[in-house]
């Protein structure tokens, strides 16, 4: 089998073992998104994964975490799931945890016992794309799910001691809706449980719907004046301790710091003040170019 789809992973998991589990999304609707646009959703055979293991064992440490590449391959069948489960322990016995991307709709729709045995066959870690706290922006984006059904599923997973990174788009709101959105983010994110939030700012990339929406006038941008100033009310209003993860170049602004840290967490809010003080709309829009921004 072959898959058309280029791997991607998050950055973290750059010394990861990567095996391939899926092409496309499930999904495909989220309308600021272009990742599996066009791709034929398939999944790999047990061949295929031990293939790809074979082809880069020699090069693996004894211990090493595993990545199953894909949009979202926690979809796939309990039973599809606990095969690769047990083709990764065989190769790598002393493995400390499987990471992948998940839909909300993919934990919903396993059963307690399933999760529960995936978190004993090795499941740890997911990496969902809750986006936002703010239903009004869910809905915009056509993410599928609204924040009281998030953190409904996302209690699932803490139940069973599955650990989960939600993704959180600064300024997927659009313009005008960045403080509510700032705020309501970092509320949904004190309900739950998660170990890390993944940010990057809202980009109009080819390939998406939302270059057309913004030609319609159906969505018009926050600026990025707006979205510094969606990052400072979410951080003045998180009181979760999860690590921040926004080094990603789409970001306004890029921090990565352990939440609990009060110094560093003071020194995050006072340097976003400082950027909205010192520099006017046209210069902080010259700084971050987001027009020169063409990919993920």
């Amino acid at each position: 089998m072959t898959f058309e789809e280029m791997p991607f992973r998050p950055p973290m998991e750059v010394n990861s073992v990567l095996v391939r589990g899926t092409q496309s999304c499930t999904w495909n609707k989220c309308k600021f998104c272009y990742m599996s646009q066009g791709y034929k959703f398939k999944y790999a055979t047990l061949e295929y994964m031990e293939n790809e293991i074979l082809e880069q064992i020699k090069y693996i440490p004894p211990c090493p975490s595993i990545f199953i590449i894909g949009s979202n391959p926690f979809t796939l069948p309990f039973d599809v799931l606990k095969g690769y489960a047990g083709l990764l322990r065989k190769y790598f016995p002393d493995f400390t945890e499987i990471s992948m991307h998940s839909r909300l709709s993919d934990v919903r729709k396993k059963t307690g016992k399933e999760l529960h045995d995936l978190y004993e066959l090795g499941f740890r870690h997911l990496y969902i794309g809750t986006e936002s706290g703010n239903d009004e922006a869910l809905s915009i984006m056509n993410k599928g799910h609204n924040v009281d059904q998030a953190c409904e599923v996302l209690t699932r997973l803490d139940t069973v001691g599955i650990q989960y990174t939600c993704q959180y788009i600064i300024g997927m709101a659009g313009k005008g809706k960045g403080l509510e959105s700032g705020k309501a983010t970092a509320q949904f994110i004190n309900r739950i449980h998660a170990r890390r939030v993944m940010s990057t700012g809202l980009t109009s990339f080819s390939g998406s719907e939302l270059p057309e929406m913004i030609a319609r006038g159906e969505f018009v941008e926050a600026s990025e004046k707006e979205k510094l100033e969606e990052m400072l009310i979410f951080f003045e209003t998180l009181t979760a301790n999860i690590f921040f993860e926004g080094i990603h170049y789409l970001n306004p602004l890029r921090y990565r710091f352990q939440t609990s840290n009060i110094k560093n967490k003071k020194n995050v809010i006072e340097e976003i003040k400082n950027y909205l003080n010192k520099y006017s709309e046209k210069e902080l829009e010259e700084m971050v170019n987001r027009k020169a921004m063409y990919t993920l």
